[in-house]
């Protein structure tokens, strides 16, 4: 009796952490599906087209370069402000990884799983995103940079220079960035899996349609608004 009730532990286990893991990656799939065929109707893709308007007003214009400059500064200071995150995170995690056995109590917090999975393999996992997190920023910050000098100039300065390369960069970097705040979003489901797999499955199903709403949903009520606005004679 007490084999079947293991097996069956054992089971709901694998099945609550395979489920996590695969909503997680199945969403983020059909988001970038969604974005490669309909990109208007992603809050991304609708931030792609005004990285590309927002280019090209501000390269037309030199009296903005400083304005477009203080405002790819403040995307670079909040990376900049993320990425320390990221690695004091992951310092943290190292060292409660490197200790996590003279912790008492971190063992028995199984909620509907079983002691195959340790604690330092979890602990591991949560250091890889954070990880990950760094290095997206990092690159935010670096395509950043080039973008404000390129900005600054205009396309008679430089044959490298245009409005299209600049919003290249731009989105670039935007796209480094969500991908380390989605390495955050998912440190703190792994870091819910500490107490078993119930919890992050549970915080899952909660967050997916959060993430909806801000991914796609949001972006469908903006793009009939616009659909629908007059359009301005001039």
């Amino acid at each position: 009796m007490a084999g079947a009730s293991d097996l069956i532990q054992i089971c709901v286990e694998d099945f609550l952490v395979a489920s996590f893991l695969l909503l997680f990656t199945f969403y983020h799939l059909y988001l970038g599906i969604k974005i490669k065929r309909s990109p208007l109707s992603t809050t991304i893709g609708q931030n792609y087209e005004m990285r590309r308007d927002w280019s090209a007003l501000m390269i037309s214009n030199p009296a903005k370069h400083f304005t477009a400059v203080q405002t790819i500064r403040n995307t670079i200071m909040s990376a900049s402000m993320l990425a320390s995150t990221s690695v004091a995170l992951n310092t943290a995690t190292f060292v409660f990884l490197i200790n996590y056995e003279n912790i008492p109590g971190i063992g028995d917090l199984n909620v509907f799983g079983t002691d195959r999975i340790k604690p330092a393999y979890k602990l591991l996992s949560l250091t890889i995103c954070f990880l990950f997190s760094f290095f997206c920023y990092m690159q935010s910050i670096r395509m950043n940079n080039h973008a404000s000098f390129q900005i600054s100039m205009s396309p008679q300065d430089s044959r490298f220079v245009d409005e299209l390369v600049i919003s290249e960069n731009l989105n670039s970097s935007a796209n480094f960035f969500t991908l380390g705040s989605r390495g955050y979003i998912l440190a703190f489901i792994i870091i819910l899996w500490l107490f078993g797999p119930l919890p992050p499955f549970i915080g899952i199903i909660c967050l997916l349609p959060v993430l909806w709403y801000l991914d796609i949903g949001a972006a469908e009520k903006t793009f009939n608004h616009a659909n629908n606005r007059p359009q301005i004679q001039c």
